[in-house]
């Protein structure tokens, strides 16, 4: 009988496991050294707001940018040409087919050619930077003697880089 018992336990707490193993956060934040990868976004809270890469109309070349998003407007618009828009939804087709426009371009001048794209906040130098596989990192908000800096998607869609444990704003868009 005590077998029968242990092996119900077992049974619920896998179960329980993965329900949370397949969970899906998102996240507002930038931890110092942590990579947010082209395909990944920062959600600002509520939702209004997202950051990552992108590839306008009629170019493969990729961006990192912030845009202001409206679930009312994907209404009846979740799939174009078979393509899940939720899950790429910056990309080209998608773009094109709600009209959605970035509020906020990083590299506007120094696009990345592919989807190698990571964004960071340098661990040595606070720094906050795109790194890519075709070139030098694309610096973003350059800051002097700044340590332990991260970086916040807020609700009104301003992208913050921070100090830690300090009250001092480094870089605001």
């Amino acid at each position: 009988m005590a077998g029968k018992g242990t092996n119900r336990i077992l049974l619920s707490f896998s179960c329980l496991i993965l329900l949370f193993g397949v969970s899906y956060s998102q996240t507002n934040k930038l931890l110092q050294s942590q990579l947010l990868k082209d395909g990944d976004q920062l959600v600002s809270a509520f939702g209004n707001f997202r950051l990552g890469f992108f590839s306008p109309k009629g170019t493969t070349n990729r961006y990192l940018g912030i845009w202001y998003y409206r679930p009312q407007d994907w209404e009846g618009q979740q799939q174009y040409g078979g393509q899940d828009c939720y899950k790429d939804y910056f990309s080209s087709q998608c773009a094109l087919n709600n009209r959605i426009q970035p509020v906020w371009v990083a590299n506007r001048n120094t696009p990345i050619l592919d989807k190698s794209g990571s964004l960071t906040v340098n661990s040595t130098n606070g720094n906050l930077q795109i790194l890519h596989k075709s070139g030098n990192p694309i610096v973003i908000s350059p800051v002097r003697g700044a340590s332990n800096t991260s970086a916040i998607l807020e609700k009104s869609g301003n992208f913050i880089l921070y100090e830690m444990n300090s009250v001092k704003t480094i870089f605001s868009e």
